[in-house]
C-alpha cells in the first residue's frame, strides 16, 4: 500500500517552504499508510471470525462459531438495533463508492456521517442538531469548508432501508467488511495526503468508522478471546490443584 514520490529533472528546485511542505506531506502518507494497513488487518479478522466455523482470533485464540453467536444473543434486544443501524451504514457507505473523485468522495462520507448520527441520535439531541445548522453561516469557499458537514431538509447521501425481516448478523457484518475494505482502499489515493484538509477529514472518518463498527466488534470479540483464555486457565489451575491435593494426601498416608 505505500506509495513512492520521485521528483523529476523538469521539477522547479525545492526551496525552504516547498521542503517543508514536502516533508509534511510524507508525514501524512506514513500516517496514513498505517492506518489504512491496521484498519485493512482489523476488517479482514472480524470478517474471517463471522464467517469460518473455527478461526484464530488475532493468531492468538481459537474461536468457534458458538462463541460468535453469544455477540448477538443479549435479551434485551439490542444488538439487533446495532444490525439495523450497520445495515444502514453498509448500504450508504456501498452508495457512495460509485462516485470517482476522491476529494468529492470524502466529502460525502463526511456528509453522511453527520446524517447518519443524527438519524440516530435521540429526539433532544436532534433538536439541537438542527439548532446547530439554523445557525450556521454560508459555507466559505475556502479548502477545509470543502470537508464539512451541513444537515438539510432532507438526507443527501444516507440510505435507511427499513428491514422487514430478521437480520441475519452474519451476514451484516461481513457485507460491511467488504464495503469497508473498498473503502479504505479509497484512502490510498495520494490526494488524500496532499491536501492537509483531505486528512483531517480521513482521520475524522477513520474515528467515527472505529468507535461505530471496527473497534467496537472488535473489542467485544477480544473480550470472548479473553473469556475463553480465562476459562482454560482456571481448569488449568483446577488440574493443578487436584494434582496437588492428590499429593499431598499420598504424603500424608505414606
Amino acid at each position: 500500500m505505500s506509495r513512492r514520490r520521485t521528483t523529476g529533472a523538469g521539477d522547479p528546485p525545492l526551496t525552504p517552504s516547498s521542503s517543508l511542505a514536502a516533508a509534511e506531506t510524507k508525514q501524512r502518507e506514513v500516517c496514513l499508510d498505517r492506518v489504512v494497513k491496521k484498519r485493512a488487518d482489523d476488517i479482514r479478522d472480524i470478517r474471517v471470525a463471522h464467517e469460518a466455523d473455527s478461526s484464530t482470533w488475532k493468531r492468538t485464540v481459537v474461536l468457534r462459531s458458538a462463541d460468535i453467536d453469544t455477540l448477538y444473543a443479549d435479551p434485551d434486544c439490542e444488538s439487533r438495533k446495532r444490525l439495523e443501524r450497520w445495515m444502514v451504514l453498509g448500504v450508504s457507505l456501498a452508495t457512495l463508492l460509485q462516485i470517482a473523485d476522491t476529494a468529492a468522495y470524502i466529502q460525502s462520507l463526511v456528509q453522511v456521517f453527520e446524517e447518519y448520527d443524527y438519524h440516530f441520535s435521540n429526539a433532544a439531541v436532534q433538536s439541537m442538531k438542527r439548532l446547530q445548522a439554523s445557525m450556521g453561516g454560508d459555507a466559505d469557499d475556502d479548502e477545509q469548508d470543502k470537508v464539512r458537514s451541513r444537515l438539510r431538509k432532507h438526507y443527501r447521501f444516507l440510505q435507511t432501508p427499513c428491514a422487514k425481516f430478521a437480520l441475519d448478523p452474519r451476514q451484516v457484518v461481513i457485507t460491511l467488511c467488504d464495503v469497508l475494505s473498498c473503502t479504505y482502499r479509497r484512502f490510498m489515493d495520494p490526494v488524500c495526503a496532499s491536501k492537509p484538509a483531505l486528512f483531517q477529514a480521513f482521520l475524522k472518518i477513520d474515528q467515527q468508522l472505529a468507535s461505530t463498527f471496527i473497534g467496537h466488534q472488535g473489542s467485544n470479540i477480544t473480550q470472548i478471546a479473553a473469556n475463553i483464555v480465562n476459562k482454560e486457565i482456571g481448569g488449568v489451575e483446577d488440574i493443578f490443584r487436584s494434582i496437588s491435593q492428590a499429593g499431598g494426601l499420598q504424603l500424608q498416608a505414606s
